[in-house]
């Protein structure tokens, strides 16, 4: 491979410091893979301090109507920049990280690889199962473990540059 494979990280807000740890050791683990975490990489200051506040009063904000076109506009620009998705699912749902797969996949026609972790909550019908699931991913994993072997493999190059 001859460039670094960018991905946009989408992963709801209340599950930002378990995707953040794993973040930064994937990035280490396979450094020709960049992941692109909304919530810390975007460089915006508004959105940062939304995070801040959530972190230290476990308040969300309210978003005013501006606020929120910009930060899904930034959003969708991080999706279009990337390569492709790679998106988190877990027992707490998220409208905006489903919204970014259907907008990456239908919209964009970016390839995106899910990560749906069998839970207690959804264990009679595991998310990865789910129809619109199934339709807008190319690949679904039970576990960032099986993720990265995905990778370590090259499958992931291979999805991206459809060899």
């Amino acid at each position: 491979m001859t460039e670094k494979i960018n991905l946009y990280l989408a992963h709801p807000i209340l599950y930002r410091h378990l995707i953040r740890d794993w973040e930064l050791g994937f990035e280490e683990r396979f450094p020709n893979v960049n992941l692109d975490n909304p919530f810390y990489d975007s460089g915006d200051s508004n959105e940062e301090e939304a995070v801040n506040i959530l972190d230290s009063t476990g308040q969300s904000i309210i978003y005013t109507p501006e606020f929120s076109r910009e930060l899904v506009e930034r959003d969708l620009e991080a999706i279009r920049r990337n390569k492709g998705v790679i998106a988190y699912l877990g027992e707490r749902l998220s409208i905006g990280t489903n919204m970014e797969i259907a907008y990456a996949k239908a919209v964009y026609h970016k390839p995106v690889f899910i990560i749906a972790p069998e839970t207690t909550k959804h264990k009679e019908f595991p998310l990865a199962n789910h129809p619109w699931i199934q339709v807008h991913s190319n690949q679904r994993f039970n576990s960032f473990k099986e993720f990265e072997n995905f990778v370590e493999k090259g499958g992931l190059e291979d999805a991206i540059y459809k060899k």
